[in-house]
């Protein structure tokens, strides 16, 4: 029996508000003859519809209550401290695990949370999380030295330059990445044998959240000239999607079944709410009393914050650094600088945030080594939450902020449920970043 190929491209957090303009003005003719040829709509992502969550969900087919993964970062489940989601969080095997089981033979390319690289029935590249270019990032580990010698350097990382600066030379740095990136890719899939390759391209997510308020004429921080400016490149950019999308898509034989897919969509933020001031103003989350603490906290409602911090950075053209306290990576330092988990009293606090996206965990007694919410009081405590949230509106317009609240066991379901926040506060005006909260 012959094996019908299957190719996956991923473009992450791609969506139809964008292409499908482009796609109407044929600016995109790679992605329009799938579409013409094949079936395409939108689709639902997962709650709560971040990559870490949703990528995980594509690989193994399963709710994050099963896979285990919602977020970059998480909190330990015995515990207060902070870890980094990787390749080594998720609970269940993924499609190439169960393909390489049957002898089929699999590439898997920069699919996010994969790193570090596991052993595969075929060869593995990973990118995103990767500390640094001197990591072990393939499988095999020879085909690191491989690639080098035959195209070049596999960017790790994208480059910071441009950013919240200059989004002309952001654009085009994020287009010269997925050029250098692409002549790897081009030459696994010309040289190494496959019945299952999977490859996402990052920078389209990345791209999207520097450049949306160019692109979205409603955005309150539109700035018609720049968005004139800059829009040459941004067009010049997807269309290079496309056409190495083609390139790789002309490797893949006639016969295969192609994929082209994202794990969300993208759309605009406006505003900022921190979970975890909203919960300290409620009581349910409590400060220290030592003098350091107090300290942190009076400076926090001066706005000596991360997210102000890096501010500055970026104002000063030390956008690099960002790299050092994404998604988890200098986590320490900003504790100890700024107001943090360390300085809150976990045996008054009742609940706490971790997460990009609404995530509440309740510090429930026999679970948490400081636990200060009895059993019998959890279905209250969340109730309150609840209540508070829906209750929670804009001063500025009255709107309400979280619409939806969802207790764990409405969505998640499987044997890491357990693990997982206790509610998800399903936001409707922002973007949560991770550093401005507590950690």
């Amino acid at each position: 029996m012959t094996t019908r190929k299957v190719a996956v491209f991923g473009l992450d957090g791609i969506t139809f508000d964008l292409l499908q303009p482009w796609l109407d003005e044929g600016r995109l003719p790679n992605l329009a003859r799938l579409l013409a040829e094949g079936a395409g709509g939108p689709l639902r992502s997962t709650i709560p519809p971040v990559s870490a969550s949703a990528w995980p969900s594509f690989m193994t087919g399963t709710n994050p209550g099963q896979h285990s993964l919602i977020d970059f970062t998480y909190p330990a489940p015995d515990g207060y401290d902070i870890r980094v989601s990787n390749g080594r969080t998720r609970a269940v095997p993924a499609l190439y695990e169960f393909a390489g089981a049957a002898g089929l033979r699999v590439g898997v390319v920069s699919l996010p949370m994969t790193e570090p690289p596991q052993p595969v029935n075929g060869f593995m590249l990973c990118s995103f999380l990767t500390p640094s270019q001197e990591s072990d990032y393939t499988y095999p580990p020879a085909l690191k030295q491989e690639l080098l010698d035959a195209c070049g350097l596999y960017p790790m990382r994208m480059s910071e330059k441009g950013r919240g600066v200059d989004p002309g030379v952001f654009v085009r740095a994020c287009k010269q990445l997925e050029i250098e990136r692409a002549q790897s890719v081009l030459y696994l899939l010309r040289h190494k044998p496959w019945d299952l390759f999977v490859y996402v391209l990052e920078t389209t997510d990345n791209l999207q959240h520097e450049i949306w308020h160019l692109v979205d004429p409603t955005h309150p921080l539109h700035d018609p000239d720049m968005a004139a400016r800059v829009m040459p490149d941004i067009l010049d950019y997807y269309a290079t999607v496309d056409r190495l999308l083609g390139e790789m898509l002309a490797l893949v034989p006639a016969d295969a079944l192609s994929v082209v897919l994202s794990d969300h969509g993208f759309g605009p933020f406006h505003k900022f709410f921190h979970i975890n001031n909203w919960l300290a103003d409620n009581g349910w989350l409590v400060f220290k009393r030592t003098a350091v603490s107090r300290a942190k906290r009076a400076a926090f409602k001066l706005g000596v914050t991360p997210i102000n911090a890096l501010k500055a950075l970026t104002a000063l053209r030390l956008s690099d650094v960002r790299k050092n306290v994404k998604r988890g990576r200098g986590g320490g330092l900003l504790r100890r600088a700024f107001l943090s988990f360390n300085d809150v009293d976990w045996a008054r606090t009742k609940a706490f945030s971790v997460g990009n996206f609404g995530q509440v965990y309740l510090n429930v007694k026999g679970q948490r080594p400081q636990g200060a919410v009895d059993p019998a009081e959890y279905e209250a405590l969340r109730d309150a939450i609840i209540t508070a949230a829906h209750a929670l509106r804009d001063p500025a317009d009255g709107s309400q902020v979280v619409p939806v609240v969802y207790r764990r066991e409405e969505v998640f379901h499987g044997i890491s449920a357990a693990r997982l926040p206790d509610l998800v506060l399903h936001l409707s005006l922002i973007h949560i970043s991770e550093p401005t909260r507590p950690y």
